[in-house]
């Protein structure tokens, strides 16, 4: 699941891995760790800190936008979404920072 593009902007040029499989359930976040994990376990730790780092600026660049109507009006980016926005971008926050000591120790 994805914010869509601010008006006016087109959408990102990146296609990201798995996103096709998103289970459509509030309990998706367990399940998505899991493949995620799968799919990262050969790959080199550079590309995928490259590609977590590029996400994540446009993730941030993206929540830097959205207004006060667009966290929580339910008729808004919710809708198109299919779930409130302002939960949504504290978990995306709560869940990095549930894995940054991991990150942490890879890094070191």
């Amino acid at each position: 699941m994805t914010l869509p593009p601010a008006p006016g902007t087109p959408p990102p040029a990146i296609t990201l891995p798995l996103s096709d499989q998103i289970p459509p359930n509030n309990h998706w976040a367990d399940e998505m760790n899991d493949k995620v994990l799968a799919y990262n376990q050969t790959r080199e730790f550079s590309d995928i800190w490259g590609e977590l780092t590029t996400t994540c600026d446009l993730l941030l660049r993206r929540v830097s936008q959205l207004s006060e109507g667009d966290l929580y009006d339910p008729a808004g980016i919710a809708s198109l979404i299919g779930q409130p926005v302002a939960p949504l971008i504290h978990g995306i926050y709560e869940h990095y920072e549930e894995h940054a000591h991991e990150f942490e120790r890879l890094m070191a």
